[in-house]
Parts: C-alpha cells; sequence; structure tokens
C-alpha cells in the first residue's frame, strides 16, 4: 500500500471543504452575479468586486424608471439585497478557509466555474513542485529504496501479525514486545536473531 505523501494530505485537506465553498458560491450565483476566481477572492475583503456587479445589476433593473425619486429607492433597495447576500457569502467564506487562524486555507487554491468549485490547476501545480522536487536519478534511486523499504517492514509486520509470540516484525525501542528488528532512537537498525525461535 502506498504511504500519502504531505502533498496528497494539503490535496486532501483542501478537497474536503470544497463543498462549503460551493455552499457559499451558489447562492450568489442564483441571486444573478457572476463569481469568478477573483471575485471569490474578494469574499475575503468584503465582496468589492461582487459589490460593483450588483450596482451595475441594480441599474439595469431601474432604468425604466422615470422618476429620480423613485429611480434612486430601487437602486438602493436592490443593491442593499445584494449587499446583504455578498456580506452573509463573504462572513460564510471566512469562517470556511478558517482565516482568523494561524493556518487558514489559501484562497487561491479554488478555481470557480458556474456553482462549481474545484482545485485550480495552477495551484495543484505550485503545490506539487513545492512538495515533490523534479526527479532526478538519484531521486528516483532514493524514491525506489524507500519504497522498498516499506514494503519489506510492511510485509514482515503482516507476516508475524498472527503470531502470539511476537508483537511486531519491525518496532522502534519504544515498544517493549518481542520483535525481529528495532529501530533505536538514533536510527540504527538491530536484528533479532534469537527471536526466530518463536516463528
Amino acid at each position: 500500500m502506498k504511504q500519502m505523501t504531505e502533498f496528497d494530505r494539503v490535496v486532501k485537506k483542501y478537497e474536503n471543504v470544497l463543498d462549503e465553498i460551493e455552499g457559499v458560491v451558489r447562492p450568489l450565483v442564483r441571486a444573478g452575479l457572476l463569481i469568478r476566481d477573483k471575485d471569490l477572492h474578494s469574499l475575503l475583503d468584503g465582496g468589492a468586486s461582487l459589490k460593483e456587479q450588483a450596482t451595475i445589476i441594480a441599474d439595469k433593473e431601474t432604468a425604466k424608471y422615470k422618476i429620480p425619486f423613485k429611480k434612486r429607492q430601487e437602486t438602493e433597495e436592490i443593491t442593499s439585497e445584494y449587499f446583504q447576500i455578498i456580506n452573509e457569502a463573504s462572513r460564510s467564506l471566512r469562517k470556511v478557509l478558517c482565516s482568523n487562524s494561524s493556518n487558514p486555507f489559501d484562497v487561491t487554491a479554488f478555481h470557480v466555474q458556474n456553482e462549481k468549485v474545484t482545485l485550480s490547476d495552477e495551484w495543484l501545480q505550485e503545490m506539487k513542485d513545492c512538495f515533490e522536487p523534479k526527479q532526478t536519478e538519484a531521486r528516483k534511486q532514493a524514491l525506489e529504496l524507500m519504497d522498498n523499504a516499506v514494503a519489506a517492514i510492511e510485509a514482515l509486520n503482516a507476516f508475524v501479525a498472527d503470531n502470539p509470540y511476537l508483537g511486531k516484525g519491525v518496532t522502534s525501542s519504544l515498544d517493549d514486545r518481542r520483535c525481529l528488528i528495532w529501530i533505536d532512537g538514533d536510527g540504527n537498525i538491530h536484528r533479532e536473531d534469537n527471536n526466530l525461535k518463536f516463528i
């Protein structure tokens, strides 16, 4: 079984909030606003770009009124409704992204198309480059050796799993159960060949 990498863990963490962000975006789209990535980003600062859209929509919808007072009144009502939806979305997004925490989500990780929110290809590539350096021959060889070591440890642990006389195939110096191999605090490997008699 392949171990989950740090990159996989970060991506999984971000994938887990996609539905919640769609929940933030949905009311905005249904209200008639066009949500692009930059609009989602602007929600963290109050949604200025969406408020501009709302003002334009309100102006269009009230263009039919000839009396300035009536036009102004209707425009204020319409923009007020939009601003309320936008402000609520801004609060919700900040909550989902844990904006006030020490480790908030990066809003640029998300891509919006209609009501659907996915992870941005650019962000994914940036994370991949950050967590998975470009392959060299030495790195390929190191990865192969690491995979082989993990597979061997898992196989040895599975081999003794049903043995009542052995606690583990491979363990650490902190584990006082009987084993075949243990690793000390300095990373030195110790074989316990005497324990083969329990197999």
